[in-house]
C-alpha cells in the first residue's frame, strides 16, 4: 500500500505531458488501494468466516493477477508518456518491482496460510 501511495502521489503532483495516460495510472493506483484496504479489513475483522459463500484466496488471487496486469500496463504508459519529468518517472517506476514482488510472495505465503487454517 505504501509503494502505492508513494507512487500516486509522485505522479499526482508532477506536471503531467499526458492527461489519459496519467489518469488512467491515477485510477489504477487508488483502485488497487481501496482493494488492499478492503481486503485488509476482511482479514483484519475475520469476515471471511462470516461470508463463506465467497471464496475468499480465489478471489484474493484474482485481484492480484488483474492488479498486476493494470498496473503493469499503466506504468509502462506512464513511464513511456513521461520523457524527462523526474516526477513521472518516478511514480510509474516506483511500482514496477515493488508490485511484482509483492504480487508473487504475498499469494503464495496466503494460500499456504489459509490452507493450514482450514485443515
Amino acid at each position: 500500500m505504501v509503494s502505492l501511495l508513494i507512487a500516486f502521489i509522485c505522479v499526482r503532483s508532477s506536471v503531467w505531458t499526458s492527461y489519459s495516460a496519467y489518469s488512467y495510472f491515477e485510477v489504477v493506483t487508488v483502485c488497487n488501494l481501496i482493494m488492499i484496504l478492503a481486503f485488509y479489513l476482511v482479514h483484519l475483522f475475520r469476515l471471511y468466516r462470516a461470508l463463506t459463500c465467497i471464496s475468499w484466496p480465489l478471489s484474493e488471487l484474482l485481484h492480484y493477477l488483474i492488479g498486476t496486469l493494470l498496473l503493469l500496463i499503466a506504468s509502462i504508459v506512464a513511464a513511456s508518456r513521461s520523457y524527462s519529468h523526474s516526477g513521472l518517472v518516478a511514480g510509474a517506476v516506483r511500482t514496477l518491482p515493488g508490485r511484482l514482488q509483492e504480487r508473487i510472495l504475498v499469494p503464495s505465503a496466503h494460500f499456504l496460510l489459509m490452507g493450514q487454517q482450514r485443515a
